[in-house]
């Protein structure tokens, strides 16, 4: 430096030159980025429609019980039983519906820090279990990132109403209104309004299916009775009640109610189920199944519109907690001129095609949970088939 003072001069000015560039290009550089990066964390709020809610935060085991309302950070839990239900609303006006025995998780529900940033907020849910409803919110000054892991699939929503069902087999996404992204397994489907996949343990997503879902289990019989519980009484000591039994007919499993013995006594045969479903959230709930009456001595309805050879009962209750129950009889004949009240004739011996109306509708207060579904006949002797039962929601 010494020998040479000029060299060392330039060397610091032009080092100090490359400095100021450096620091000139990274220092707005690095602003920029913070600004399009920089984001806030937001709460959500729970608030409770039923029930005790059962919430973790994160790192702050064990849970707490919530019985109205209450923030819940990133990171959170939230649980469901049997008799809780609960509503969860985020920063930009998103809502789910948590429905009994769920389990969910906030992962991230985030907005940019400032209005200069082209990023859009995000909110991503974890569903390990149980039903919810999703509505992401209509977009307004910023879009929003909609995403949703179950065990089984990750699922990117837009503005829309859906419904996704986690069971320990299979996810299933239904869109009502919007377009849902289902990715599993390497495969990416689109899903659009009116329309339903299932998405099976280390499975790709299935084809495209209506969006009704069926609260029937094994409404077609095809693994025999199972989720069924077959029944038989007689009004009289000692007389023989009738028969429900499974038997192929064209190719298919069907049920057979039966019963040939002594006149005038009054008897029932049949199946039931264990539904257990919420229907508070569903804008359908519609009966359909296949019918034929071959033949029954006791005509229409019997003395009290009660005895038909096939009946479909529904109990359920409604949003009051009352029991209630609906039931529609089909017969063949009615020499004796008896009462149909809740029933409908159809040809003997031939298949008939059952589609109910809307429960939700024609039922007042309508139903809120469904608790059982039963398949009987009821009168003195009769034959009557039925098959592909289902009690489709949507």
């Amino acid at each position: 430096m010494r020998r040479d003072p000029q060299k060392f001069a330039w060397a610091i000015l032009l080092v100090s030159f490359f400095l100021f560039c450096a620091l000139a290009v990274a220092i707005p550089l690095t602003i920029r980025w913070w600004i399009i990066n920089a984001e806030d964390s937001h709460e959500a709020t729970l608030k409770v429609i039923s029930g005790t809610v059962l919430m973790r935060d994160k790192g702050f085991p064990p849970d707490v019980g919530v019985t109205s309302e209450r923030k819940v950070p990133e990171g959170s839990v939230i649980r469901t039983d049997a008799n809780s239900k609960a509503l969860l609303t985020f920063f930009e006006d998103s809502r789910v519906t948590i429905f009994p025995n769920s389990e969910v998780r906030l992962v991230k529900a985030r907005s940019p820090s400032f209005g200069l940033s082209p990023r859009p907020n995000e909110i991503a849910l974890e569903q390990n279990a149980g039903r919810i409803r999703v509505g992401p919110a209509l977009p307004t000054s910023r879009p929003t990132d909609w995403q949703l892991k179950t065990p089984h699939s990750q699922i990117s929503l837009s503005e829309g109403s859906y419904s996704v069902v986690v069971s320990n087999e299979a996810s299933e996404i239904a869109v009502r209104r919007g377009e849902a992204t289902v990715e599993a397994e390497g495969q990416r489907t689109i899903l659009p309004p009116g329309k339903r996949v299932v998405v099976a343990l280390e499975e790709r997503p299935s084809d495209l299916l209506p969006a009704a879902r069926n609260l029937i289990i094994n409404g077609d019989f095809s693994r025999g009775l199972s989720g069924w519980r077959t029944y038989s009484t007689s009004g009289q000591e000692g007389v023989e009640g009738g028969e429900a039994e499974l038997t192929t007919l064209e190719g298919r499993e069907v049920l057979r109610l039966f019963r040939r013995g002594e006149e005038g006594v009054h008897t029932e045969a049949g199946i039931t189920q264990e539904v257990n479903q919420d229907v508070s959230d569903y804008l359908s709930l519609q009966l359909r199944l296949d019918v034929r009456v071959n033949s029954h001595s006791l005509g229409g309805g019997g003395y009290l519109s009660s005895e038909y050879p096939v009946i479909v009962r529904i109990d359920y209750e409604d949003e009051y907690g009352s029991v209630a129950h609906w039931y529609h009889g089909f017969y063949c004949q009615n020499v004796q001129n008896n009462p149909t009240l809740n029933g409908e004739e159809i040809r003997c011996g031939v298949w008939y095609p059952y589609e109910g109306t809307n429960l939700l509708e024609i039922l007042e207060p309508p139903p809120f949970y469904i608790r059982s579904v039963q398949i009987y006949a009821s009168g003195w002797n009769y034959e009557s088939l039925v098959a592909e039962i289902g009690l489709l929601v949507e």
